[in-house]
């Protein structure tokens, strides 16, 4: 029976080549995406001819044009690779029937086994109990009459018992270890990588089949050129003995342009062949977001397919190198980059303890982890580093030396949180840095040539998350460069650095411990979401690492190695979530689009991420980063059921991180936010980056931006209004601009002027655009509005001024016309005013506001008319804030008299509205315990009053948890938090960062009688409050109070009758474990507190108390 069945294989191979009618058919778009043309060559190791090189499973549909009814017979060349865990090499399925070959774990001695399941029920026969070897070897396998056969060298036949009728629907294989494979039934099916990735398969001879299958879309952004793996098309394949015609009919729509287009093809198919029908759009596609219908009734069946992608318009200009990177992300998709962009960088991670591994199986004579003595080809390299390598990308390499296993590491660490405990060991400590030099080594000597970055740890600053003490960073960054250096002595080796608030000490002491002496550039991550880079302060955090690097004299390049932003998925695969309806789902605390306990609070809208994402990028590059890397971009992401509370969803945005978006069906879909980076991408492609590129950065009258040198001898500048619509003067060295909005609308804008200088009035709102120049010396021309500020705010009335400058020679007469929200008023708005030549003028403007109106910022569009007759547009922000008066009392009145013996109204600290951490869905029940349980757990009642010499705050918290923070100084536990913002109404801003003037106070309660109120300043580089006092004590087991006394003298003025200042009051509540926070609620404000004031309430000083 062997010799019958070997002859017969080999006569289906031949037959298989030489019949070139026969079906291509793709492994599905589960395993490999966009597989008409190889993401990766096939190379000429094969055991005949072509083999496959990198570790990919593709599964492989066998139904409708194979069947098996009375058996079948399979053949392939086989071989190992020298991986050490398990590998299923083949797996033939039907339904919960399956046949498979599989390699057991080095550790079992790398056994051949065939192995037969009937659900849960495995049946083994080990073919061979030694290594098959990295040569490739033959397999003979038949089934039928209820048993399975199998031949494998010179070893005797193995039989199998196995159900009758088994009919295999698909066949799953891993592509690096098969090849000359050969399966027949009724039908035949030839795996010999001689047609890329696609088997050819003859179908059988009863077959009457028709289907069809769309390419170029699995990535979600597809190329207008031809002959690329993301071209769209159509596969047709003709499983029947007849001539065929199919007409399909095209439906498609467009996000941004609104365009609606309906169109037809048809194909004439030959029997039994694969027709590839290309998709003939009937416009050229633009920059948008499209949603695709294909359908045909010419198929056996009615067929209709829906895709959605994106397309951009690519620049015709020369590229200055590679500048975006894509993150690890846990991306697995084979075939998934976006080859249609300029995108060009893959990040990756190489964890050491997880290559050296993996940890979680037990191949260390029986215990957990990797002997330590393994030969490197043995090690569990990564899938990505190994694809990124062999298809050509250029990578960005995080190099983590975190121990997973005990030989790893030289001493463990001691700070809470800093080992992390699983069911195979602890994970953490400090690395035995002799062993740690070799791995890195030889990282650098298999994979070098493929890496341009090396970066030494992924956020090594959390201490809480397996980071490393300062110093203990900078000896493993040494070490990690020696080693690779002496590999490869042009590999640039990256520190990793904190840019927030919260990594100023360590990154600080990374510096003076000498971390630039063993590296080549300083990576950081700027996530701000979902606050813009603005309101965090972006620009003023990257300018302090600038200066570092400056200080250190080491010339060290810049990176970002992972930026990305919380965004709403969508409802509906076909549209956006509107910024009033996502206001909505937070309200209500949806999850998703909310996290309950975590960072960060809520999710922003596709417009808004892009918003932020443009701008972050565009500060990093003005910065002098060489790249920006998009976190999220994951073709597998957000997973079905991203919407419903899991670990997941209920403790952060990670969903929401999803470059990708999908409705709540889990259909999955590019966005705006996706369209926006793609923009991005291209127009970008052609800017010189780095520190000595010659970009400027724009702040000027409320624009902002930077503008770049590129490539090809011209310049882009990126410009954004910080908030509203404004009017901006450009003049540049050619009277054309191409102006490209941040979604890729296309513009050209032509400006008179002289042969050397001409001017362009634009428009810009708060979406980034990009202008082009052929030619260097574009500038931005000063504004007429030097500024606008509000004066103050009282009762139902903001009174603001607006600050004009008349730049020409000639007098300048106009008027302000100003369009208000609903029920808001401006007296005297249609005032002309009148400016000498060169002049400065200020005008004062008093609005009243309706009653209720909730607070907020407000924005008023205004326009005026420019000396030269040309409409220049601006907004004018009001922000309306929660605003009380306190009452005066006696002099010498204790704080913990408020409320008592001192009756006022209290403050009260008790909804859901005001839980800005750990606050539950509306439809959750109030019971589950990783949400706030109502005002019972936790909940304040707060008085605050003055007299002429102090400022009086009170705070009694019920807490039904209270345990002191630990660590202390910090929130994770019990605590009041107390801000302040004492700057005159003149230095009072709208919103955003802290600045001396701003204080948040943390107060931890005094919980045992031989305890007292201890204070952390929190805010201390903005500033102390001198001379304050706190007191405070416990009442019963569920309640404590706090009290603080500030001198007016140290708060920067004096007690005055109606002056104002920003206040709040957070209170803190513990979570189950020490060192952790469960609920956090604010007076008025949100979790953003310590780090923006915008939310903040305003207090005023009112009349003395009544007796």
């Amino acid at each position: 029976m062997r010799l019958k069945l070997r002859c017969y294989l080999v006569l289906a191979l031949s037959l298989a080549i030489e019949c070139r009618g026969d079906l291509l058919v793709y492994p599905d778009a589960e395993t490999s995406l966009n597989p008409r043309i190889p993401v990766i060559e096939p190379d000429d190791e094969g055991a005949s001819g072509k083999a496959f090189s990198v570790k990919v499973d593709f599964e492989y549909p066998l139904t409708p044009f194979l069947t098996f009814p009375d058996g079948g017979g399979l053949f392939l060349a086989i071989r190992d690779i020298q991986r050490r865990p398990a590998k299923k090499v083949l797996v033939l399925k039907d339904g919960d029937k399956s046949l498979a070959i599989h390699i057991e774990a080095a550790s079992e001695n790398r056994s051949l086994v065939l192995v037969s399941a009937i659900g849960d029920k495995l049946t083994r026969k080990v073919l061979s109990r030694e290594a098959i070897g990295t040569d490739w070897r033959e397999i003979e396998l038949e089934w039928s009459s209820g048993k399975v056969e199998c031949r494998f060298g010179e070893a005797a036949e193995t039989v199998l018992s196995f159900p009758v009728g088994f009919s295999p629907t698909s066949l799953v294989v891993e592509a690096n270890m098969v090849d000359e494979l050969s399966l027949r039934g009724e039908g035949r099916f030839l795996l010999n990588w001689e047609e890329g990735y696609a088997a050819v398969v003859t179908p059988r001879d009863s077959c009457n089949y028709v289907s069809a299958r769309l390419f170029g879309f699995d990535a979600f952004v597809v190329s207008s050129k031809q002959g690329r793996r993301d071209t769209p098309m159509i596969e047709i394949l003709n499983g029947s003995q007849k001539a065929v015609s199919a007409e399909f009919q095209f439906q498609m729509s467009a996000e941004v342009s609104g365009e609606r287009l309906s169109w037809t093809q048809s194909v004439d198919l030959a029997p039994h062949q694969s027709t590839w029908l290309p998709i003939e759009f009937p416009e050229p596609l633009g920059s948008d977001v499209y949603h695709l219908t294909v359908f045909t009734q010419g198929l056996t069946k009615p067929w209709k397919r829906t895709k959605h992608f994106i397309h951009t318009n690519l620049r015709e200009e020369p590229a200055s190198g590679s500048h975006f990177a894509i993150h690890d992300s846990n991306r697995n998709d084979f075939g998934a980059w976006p080859d249609a962009l300029p995108i060009r960088i893959s990040h990756l991670y190489a964890r050491w303890g997880e290559i050296v591994g993996p940890v979680w199986l037990k191949d260390n004579d029986g215990e957990y982890g990797l002997d330590p003595e393994t030969p490197s080809e043995e090690w569990n390299w990564p899938h990505l580093l190994e694809r990124g390598a062999a298809q050509g990308l250029e990578l960005y390499v995080s190099v983590e030396s975190t121990p997973r296993q005990p030989w790893m590491r030289s001493r463990r660490y001691e700070e809470p949180g800093s080992m992390k405990e699983y069911n195979w060991g602890e994970m953490g400590g400090f690395p035995d840095l002799d062993k740690l030099a070799d791995f890195a080594g030889i990282l650098t000597a298999k994979y070098g040539e493929n890496i341009r970055w090396y970066e030494v740890d992924n956020e090594p600053y959390y201490l809480h998350h397996c980071g490393k003490p300062p110093d203990d960073y900078v000896e493993i960054v040494r070490t990690v460069s020696e080693s690779i250096k002496g590999e490869d002595p042009d590999a640039t080796i990256v520190a990793s650095v904190g840019v927030g608030t919260s990594h100023d000490e360590w990154t600080e002491s990374v510096f003076e411990n000498g971390v630039a002496n063993w590296s080549d550039a300083i990576s950081l991550h700027t996530y701000t979401t979902p606050r813009t880079p603005e309101q965090a302060d972006l620009p003023e955090r990257l300018e302090i690492i600038r200066e570092r690097i400056e200080e250190s004299g080491k010339g060290l390049s810049l990176v970002n190695s992972e930026t990305g932003s919380y965004t709403a998925l969508r409802e509906t695969a076909e549209k956006a979530v509107s910024k009033q309806r996502l206001q909505q789902l937070i309200d209500q605390r949806a999850t998703g689009f909310t996290v309950t306990n975590g960072w960060p609070p809520y999710a922003a809208t596709e417009t808004d991420s892009g918003i932020s994402m443009v701008r972050n990028a565009v500060y990093n590059f003005a910065a002098g980063s060489r790249i920006f890397t998009f976190f999220g971009w994951n073709t597998s992401w957000p997973k079905p059921g991203w919407w419903k509370p899991n670990k997941y969803t209920g403790i952060s945005g990670l969903p929401g991180f999803s470059i990708i978006s999908a409705d709540m069906q889990g259909e999955r879909t590019p966005s705006q936010y996706t369209l926006a980076l793609a923009v991005l991408s291209a127009q970008l492609e052609g800017i010189l980056t780095g520190e000595l590129s010659g970009s400027q950065l724009v702040e000027q009258s409320g624009i902002s931006g930077a503008i770049f040198p590129k490539e090809n001898g011209g310049e882009v500048a990126v410009l954004w209004s910080e908030m509203g619509r404004r009017t901006v003067l450009v003049s540049s060295p050619v009277p054309g601009l191409e102006i490209v909005s941040m979604l890729g609308q296309t513009q050209i804008d032509t400006a008179l002027g002289t042969t050397t200088d001409y001017l362009h009035v634009l428009e810009l709102g708060e979406e980034p655009v990009y202008l082009h120049s052929s030619e260097k010396g574009l500038s931005l021309i000063p504004s007429p509005i030097l500024g606008t500020r509000q004066l103050y705010q009282k009762d139902e009335t903001i009174e603001f001024e607006i600050s004009l400058l008349n730049r020409s020679q000639e007098p300048w007469s106009s008027q302000i016309d100003f369009q208000l929200p609903g029920g808001w008023k401006i007296k005297d708005s249609a005032r002309r005013f009148d400016i000498k030549a060169r002049s400065r003028e200020n005008l004062r403007f008093r609005s009243t506001f309706p009653t209720g109106i909730e607070p907020g910022s407000y924005t008023i569009s205004s326009q005026i008319e420019l000396p030269d007759g040309k409409s220049f547009a601006f907004p004018i922000t009001l922000s309306l804030k929660h605003s009380s008066t306190i009452p005066m009392v006696p002099e010498g009145t204790d704080p913990a008299a408020l409320g008592v013996t001192v009756p006022l109204e209290p403050f009260r600290i008790n909804s859901a509205d005001q839980a800005v951490i750990g606050r539950s869905p509306k439809m959750a029940s109030l019971q589950e315990e990783r949400y706030w349980n109502g005002p019972d757990e936790l909940s304040a009642l707060a008085w605050v009053a003055y007299t002429s010499t102090h400022l009086l705050v009170k705070v009694e918290v019920h807490d039904v948890n209270a345990r002191q923070p630990v660590p202390w100084p910090s929130v994770f536990g019990s605590c009041v938090e107390l801000f302040f913002d004492f700057r005159s109404n003149d230095e009072r801003v709208l919103g955003g960062a802290y600045e001396s003037g701003v204080y948040q106070i943390i107060l931890k309660p005094a919980l045992k009688d031989t305890e007292s109120v201890e204070i952390w300043n929190a805010s201390e580089k903005y500033g102390v409050l001198d001379d304050i006092q706190a007191i405070g004590g416990r009442d019963t087991d569920d309640r404590y109070w706090v009290g603080l006394s500030i001198p007016w003298s140290s708060a920067g003025g004096d007690a005055i009758f109606g002056r104002s200042f920003g206040f709040d009051i957070g209170v803190d509540g513990p979570g189950q474990l020490p060192g952790t926070r469960k609920t956090q609620l604010m007076l008025y404000g949100t979790a953003i507190n310590n780090s923006d004031v915008t939310g903040f309430g305003n207090l005023v000083l009112g009349e003395a108390q009544n007796d």
